[in-house]
């Protein structure tokens, strides 16, 4: 996960000066010390966000359907490799994939079975990305990591896998932040729904045509992007 861009510390010492007065006042007003501070400072028609980031430990339990999962951590541990993180679950997991927009060759994966000589192109889980799962069997996976917040997700035009990276649900409309005008279709996909597993949210059409109510959290979704965007995920 990435903390504040580069870009927006240009110049240092003058936008230092401002976290600290942030940080300062963060600390001053917050009723909790784990409080994420989020604020939008505006001077002419230059804006810039700034987040203090909140991180603790955090352990992710839920359960993989036999079959195919949209799947989402947002407890991710030091060692991110699929490897390490599902140490604990490998001789249930098919197959693991993921979807990287923009890249020349988007789609990378891990296979468990394959023999060690074999070099694997998905190395790494992210919090904001969605991951295919496929199980042998029905799977409880407990996974110890840090949480971190807010969260961050650069989207681009076209498809794109992305990661509900909250502890919590919440309704679609009130998660859109950065993104409820850039997409026309986020498609889920509930494995425990076997009948009708794929769920839909249009913001074009009425909403009782929608079955994608709510986001989920160690969930994935598909989104698709009319404009680059920044999906802000904050409890």
């Amino acid at each position: 996960m990435r903390g504040i861009p580069t870009r927006w510390l240009t110049p240092f010492f003058f936008l230092l000066a401002i976290s600290l007065v942030l940080v300062s006042s963060f600390f001053l007003t917050a009723d909790r010390p784990d409080r994420t501070l989020s604020e939008n400072k505006v001077t002419g028609k230059v804006a810039t966000r700034l987040f203090v980031i909140s991180s603790y430990p955090l352990e992710c339990n839920t359960t993989l359907i036999q079959g195919y999962n949209l799947y989402e951590l947002h407890c991710i541990p030091s060692n991110a490799s699929p490897s390490s993180v599902f140490r604990d679950y490998l001789s249930n997991i098919t197959s693991i994939h993921t979807y990287h927009a923009g890249s020349d060759d988007p789609w990378s994966a891990y296979n468990p079975r394959l023999p060690s000589w074999v070099v694997q192109d998905l190395t790494s889980l992210e919090r904001t990305q969605g991951y295919w799962m496929r199980m042998f069997s029905n799977t409880s996976v407990s996974i110890n990591g840090t949480y971190s917040l807010p969260v961050r997700n650069d989207l681009i035009p076209g498809w794109n896998l992305a990661g509900y990276a909250l502890q919590i649900p919440k309704n679609v409309t009130d998660a859109l932040s950065g993104i409820d005008t850039k997409f026309t279709l986020i498609l889920g996909y509930n494995a425990t729904d076997s009948m009708d597993p794929w769920k839909s949210y249009d913001p074009s059409i009425n909403d009782s045509f929608n079955d994608l109510h709510r986001f989920e959290p160690h969930h994935g979704y598909w989104i698709n992007m009319t404009a680059n965007g920044t999906w802000y995920l904050d409890e």
